[in-house]
């Protein structure tokens, strides 16, 4: 639902402002159904993408300040916060193959990332809310991937300090439908090219959302997120092989099956069996609470919390081939 007061007169850090949801934020922002920004901070370390936000025209219709950085540089981190009310954090490394060819820099990244944000909140006095952006791979994680922003989730899920107004809460979603680097986007370059269409397993399961619903789970979790919450968008599990036959549609285009890379499971989780016992639904999110309690700390979700009675698997009830071919066919141009 929009809030178009929600964001008026705050100032907002944005990391890894050039990525997909980064730059689909700024849209959102931009439409005016969030409110305006005092001022935002857009901060990351690719110059070429930053000009394209100035190409796009957002540094012209919003209050935009875009800053060349690194999360791993913790001055230059420290510097982007200084009077910040609230962040969005989406800086990370998430591309699985490369995670476990380089696991070093996915720590330094994602953990190391994730400390210096926690430090430079702490020490700017001024901000009240983090949304940290993580993956459905944390949670009971088997990849380079995965164990970073699981361990990523952890720093921000204890990161509340007693008289400290600052409250973290990370956002673990699923595949967004068509961010760079996903499969949807690669599926699509090799239909253009005529095939054939790569699928590692044609039974594996993946949890998918529309960039649209990625926004509307970043703004409810500002909204109505508190200390140490993790907040999990539900979301539709879909055969690899039923979304490449999708996308294919009637077109004579051949599928070849590759295997399963390193650092890839055949299903994905988003809720664990350990986290379940603290976990509710609420306003059609899963809601974990934190594993050690933040004294102080009060929902503010909206409706009823609904008890979860067991895991959140993708193996669990995937999408038929036809209503997955009619979701894509749905969502394919909200992304």
């Amino acid at each position: 639902m929009p809030d178009p007061q929600l964001l008026d007169g705050r100032t907002l850090l944005i990391t890894g402002v050039t990525g997909s949801l980064g730059g689909a934020f700024l849209e959102r922002i931009r439409s005016g159904s969030i409110g305006r920004p005092a001022r935002i901070v857009g901060f990351s370390r690719d110059e070429a993408k930053q000009h394209e936000l100035r190409r796009r025209g957002f540094e012209d219709e919003l209050p935009l300040e875009l800053r060349l950085g690194d999360i791993r540089d913790r001055d230059a981190i420290t510097e982007a916060t200084r009077g910040v009310d609230w962040v969005l954090h989406s800086a990370a490394l998430k591309q699985v193959p490369i995670c476990e060819r380089q696991p070093a820099e996915a720590i330094a990244t994602n953990v190391g990332g994730a400390e210096n944000l926690v430090r430079a909140v702490h020490a700017s006095g001024s901000v009240s809310r983090v949304v940290a952006i993580s993956t459905d791979k944390a949670c009971l994680p088997v990849s380079a991937l995965g164990l970073t922003k699981a361990l990523a989730e952890r720093l921000f899920s204890t990161a509340h300090r007693p008289g400290s107004e600052a409250e973290f809460i990370n956002l673990r979603p699923g595949n967004l439908l068509s961010s760079r680097g996903s499969v949807v986007p690669h599926f699509l370059e090799q239909i253009e090219r005529g095939g054939p269409v790569t699928v590692t397993d044609p039974g594996m399961t993946r949890y998918f959302l529309s960039i649209d619903e990625a926004i509307d789970a970043v703004v409810d979790s500002f909204r109505w997120g508190s200390a140490g919450e993790t907040v999990v968008p539900d979301a539709p599990s879909i055969r690899l092989g039923d979304l490449a036959a999708g996308l294919i549609g009637d077109r004579k285009i051949e599928v070849e099956v590759t295997g399963v890379r390193p650092g890839e499971r055949i299903h994905e989780f988003l809720v664990s069996e350990t986290e379940a016992p603290r976990t509710v639904r609420r306003a059609g999110r899963y809601v974990i609470a934190p594993e050690v309690a933040i004294e102080g700390a009060e929902s503010r979700w909206p409706d009823e919390a609904t008890p979860v009675d067991g895991p959140v698997t993708s193996e669990t009830a995937p999408l038929s081939s036809a209503d997955a071919r009619a979701w894509l066919e749905r969502n394919l141009n909200r992304s």
